[in-house]
């Protein structure tokens, strides 16, 4: 799948790719392969692109989310389109969930050992350096995904973190943790 958002905002930008690639310390055939849809975006230029386009980071995450599933030999999935459905506070290990409106889909690798769990994203932005931390989480009591129920406010020791994914501000130092 062509990525003709990436090329539209480099134009009304008035930026060329091998400015897009030197930004995100790659080289232009890369860059090619990434606009093409040939290669995927890295967990850690993810940031970088949206800085870049001058993008709200949920704006890029919304264009990339929209790409789908990648499918694998033999029909199987490795990744799956989950919501993330509001925001995590580090300060008291609770966590809110967004009006519907601001909810938005994200592809990540697949949970292998919570395929029938029914998950949902929180967002965690740091405000002093920018880094964004999804975590995903099942109910702690393992519910059916037709039965499960999330309050729209809680504390997180009723959620189950099953990943975490961290973008820092810096690309030497971001990092992705599957637990």
């Amino acid at each position: 799948m062509k990525r003709i958002w990436i090329a539209e905002r480099l134009k009304e930008l008035s930026q060329k790719k091998s400015q897009l690639g030197a930004a995100l310390s790659l080289p232009p055939s890369r860059v090619s392969e990434i606009l093409s849809g040939k290669r995927q975006i890295q967990s850690h230029e993810i940031t970088l692109l949206a800085q870049f386009l001058a993008m709200d980071l949920s704006q890029v995450m919304r264009h990339l989310s929209t790409e789908g599933n990648l499918p694998v030999k033999g029909g199987s999935q490795i990744t799956e389109t989950l919501f993330i459905s509001g925001k995590y506070c580090r300060k008291n290990n609770t966590y809110q969930l967004w009006p519907e409106a601001q909810k938005y889909s994200i592809t990540l690798p697949k949970q292998a050992s919570h395929q029938s769990d029914s998950k949902i994203g929180l967002e965690h932005i740091c405000e002093e350096s920018g880094a964004v931390s999804l975590y995903i989480c099942v109910n702690k009591d393992k519910k059916p995904a037709a039965k499960a129920f999330f309050s729209n406010t809680g504390d997180l020791e009723e959620l189950k973190i099953i990943s975490e994914y961290h973008q820092c501000a810096n690309p030497e130092t971001s990092k992705i943790s599957l637990t």
